[in-house]
């Protein structure tokens, strides 16, 4: 919804829009604080105002237009942004929704978005499904309906990065909550780098773990697994960790600077601020969300109370 993807090609013209129409009311809105401001500076001075005065009405104008228009998307649009990133992201990290009926989402092919990793067993002699909805097992032939897995290891809603037998019957997964050794036939799960059992934690709990597996790869004679924070990690025999890659050269960094997507993405996000601010940075989103549609709705309910003022001033 927040990307607008949900409704296809005009959904995403539309969030661009909405992107175009904030920086609108944005400078409109400042315009309009600083106009008086100016106007008085010229009235000290024995300036002329006219010009101002009427730009001043023509931005106001504008801005009430464009703002009553567009004002319920933007408010859904901030709120929907809001919960998209942690802490409010936790929120609603476990909940689903049925299928909402449009061009994108509303997909005929029963798997659409669904299929995050596939792994044939040879021990069990049977396919193991990562899904959004959990793991499922299937027989050779995929004719008979998939069973789900009486034990599921945990997974970020993110997604599955690592599923990977590493012995008899034992499959290593992990996601941005962490890596598990999950065995297929009893259900046991433990954490893989401390090999305690995993305990589900109870009410809400964080989408993203310690150890955010973004993948895994088995050299011959080293494996190495990659977090998202920490780059590529060496797995040893007693499952300690170090870093492997060595630092990139300053005429590699220089050649491959930071791309503008990306920069504009960390600015969206907030974490271009973790450097001076650290965790803290994961309020940003949601303290301007809250912000902006205090902006919002008090800005509209100002219009509305004027509007109506205006309207019971002709009728009278």
């Amino acid at each position: 919804m927040h990307s607008g993807e949900l409704f296809g090609l005009p959904g995403k013209l539309l969030v661009d829009l909405l992107g175009l129409v904030t920086i609108l009311l944005s400078v409109t809105g400042l315009l309009h604080f600083i106009f008086p401001k100016i106007i008085r500076s010229r009235k000290k001075k024995a300036k002329e105002v006219v010009s101002i005065v009427s730009t001043k009405k023509t931005n106001l104008r504008w801005h009430n237009v464009v703002g009553y228009i567009f004002v319920v998307f933007l408010v859904i649009n901030t709120f929907a942004g809001m919960h998209l990133r942690p802490p409010l992201l936790i929120a609603i990290a476990t909940k689903q929704v049925g299928i909402i009926p449009g061009p994108h989402m509303d997909s005929p092919n029963p798997w659409f978005d669904k299929l995050r990793r596939v792994q044939w067993d040879d021990d069990t002699k049977q396919y193991i499904f990562s899904t959004a909805d959990g793991f499922y097992f299937a027989e050779e032939t995929l004719t008979e309906t998939l069973q789900p897995a009486f034990s599921q290891p945990p997974v970020s809603v993110m997604g599955c990065n690592v599923f990977k037998p590493i012995g008899d019957k034992i499959y290593l997964v992990g996601s941005f909550s962490g890596m598990f050794l999950w065995n297929i036939e009893n259900g046991a799960v433990a954490d893989f780098f401390t090999q305690r059992a995993y305990v589900e934690p109870e009410g809400l709990k964080s989408p993203i773990g310690a150890n955010m597996a973004a993948g895994f790869i088995e050299g011959y004679k080293a494996a190495f697994w990659f977090d998202y924070n920490g780059g590529a990690r060496i797995l040893t025999s007693q499952n300690t960790q170090m870093p492997v890659l060595p630092e990139m050269s300053e005429e590699i960094r220089k050649a491959s600077p930071m791309s503008l997507w990306n920069v504009a993405l960390e600015m969206h996000t907030g974490r271009i601020f973790e450097k001076w601010i650290g965790p803290f940075y994961i309020l940003i989103v949601p303290l301007a969300g809250i912000c902006i549609l205090l902006v919002l709705i008090s800005g509209f309910m100002l219009w509305w109370k004027l509007h109506r003022k205006k309207n019971s001033g002709k009728s009278d």
